[in-house]
């Protein structure tokens, strides 16, 4: 079972995000090949978290509104939220390395 969850509605990820926990959002397509290439690192991301990060996947088709109201222009775009705010985003794809460094340095600000 993966440990992502999906997310469609703007009420869903409201109550995600606005939680304690800091919450990794990745927004994606089913068509967009760097999008599916993340796939096992946001699940390796999940694994390792544990409780100490929530990830959360945005498939745009499904939730346009969701996307369009946090202006989502490209794909994958990863955003970081804690306490209801956005305090990073990431646009494209990278290596695992560099996505799991921008993830642990994200987590370690204040």
């Amino acid at each position: 079972m993966s440990a992502v969850r999906s997310v469609v509605s703007i009420a869903d990820f409201d109550n995600l995000v606005t939680g304690t926990v800091p919450v990794l959002v990745d927004f994606w397509g089913p068509w967009c090949k760097p999008c599916r290439a993340l796939d096992p690192v946001i699940e390796e991301l999940a694994a390792k978290a544990g409780n100490g990060l929530v990830c959360v996947k945005v498939n745009v088709e499904e939730a346009g509104p969701l996307a369009h109201t946090l202006q989502v222009k490209s794909l994958p775009t990863l955003m970081v939220f804690r306490g209801g705010e956005l305090v990073r985003r990431r646009i494209g794809a990278s290596s695992r390395e560099k996505l799991l460094a921008w993830v642990e340095e994200t987590l370690l600000e204040r």
